[in-house]
């Protein structure tokens, strides 16, 4: 590549005419723009076909994650019947015995427990600056305000980073 400055006022176009029949014809010429808009162009294409094959195997892996929780439960299933028979316990043969009502209540179970625990956090974010937020020194010095109000059984339980 060989770079050439123009004299103030030389538009670009100006400029590569003028260039373009002093060198041999193996030459490309092109002004600055006009590089970056192929130069863009190439490493939209690799990262394209890089993307695609990233893609491939995300889907390859979510594949075989699919694979390995099937086989996980069937193995578990597999031996709590074998446990139930064990013990004397027969499993139904109706088939199923799952109400809809339970999928219901345990959606809206599932969505309330969600939103009570997101909305402490967001509350406290809502009291941080932005830019204070992205100092790393913008941790809470002091303890936040619910700590001091929990039982000390549930601040021992939560510090060992375990539950109930």
């Amino acid at each position: 590549m060989i770079y050439v400055a123009a004299a103030r006022g030389t538009t670009p176009a100006a400029l590569v005419r003028q260039i373009r029949p002093l060198l041999p014809r193996e030459f490309v010429v092109r002004a600055a723009q006009a590089q970056v808009d192929t130069d863009v162009q190439r490493l939209s294409g690799a990262l394209g076909l890089l993307a695609a094959g990233l893609l491939a195997f995300g889907f390859i892996a979510v594949f075989v994650g699919a694979l390995v929780i099937f086989n996980t439960f069937s193995v578990t299933i597999t031996q709590r019947v074998q446990e139930f028979a064990a013990i004397g316990f027969d499993l139904p043969s109706t088939g199923l015995v799952f109400a809809p009502r339970t999928a219901v209540l345990g959606l809206v179970v599932g969505v309330l427990v969600t939103v009570i625990a997101g909305l402490l956090p967001a509350l406290r974010a809502t009291r941080v600056a932005p830019l204070e937020a992205l100092r790393t020194s913008a941790a809470p010095q002091r303890p936040g305000r619910w700590s001091a109000r929990s039982p000390p059984g549930w601040r021992a339980c939560w510090r060992s980073g375990g539950w109930f």
